[in-house]
């Protein structure tokens, strides 16, 4: 088998309401909003998708999320990462990481 090496990583969230959901990513989370696609109508799942997003300036991030219910609180882990997770409108689970020394 030969190696395997991710270049992108699209996530695709099934939500509820396209236009609150996306507010919600640019807004209070600072994401640039490059395109949305029509889903199915109804959809009966949504939630699913937990994003683990490794960046810099971690602890800015969280200072500005302010109106996002973050249910995991800024702390740095035994693993290394200094991290906190927000929950979007439709329950999909997004981590924040940086490497720490």
């Amino acid at each position: 088998m030969s190696a395997v090496c991710f270049t992108t990583i699209t996530p695709n969230l099934v939500v509820r309401d396209v236009a609150g959901s996306t507010a919600s990513y640019r807004d209070a989370l600072g994401f640039a909003v490059k395109d949305t696609v029509p889903a199915m109508a109804n959809p009966t799942f949504g939630g699913t998708d937990t994003p683990f997003v490794i960046m810099s300036g971690v602890d800015a991030l969280h200072a500005a999320v302010a109106l996002t219910p973050v249910v995991m609180p800024l702390h740095t882990t035994f693993y290394g990462m200094r991290e906190f997770a927000v929950q979007d409108p439709d329950g999909h689970l997004n981590t924040f990481a940086e490497r720490v020394g």
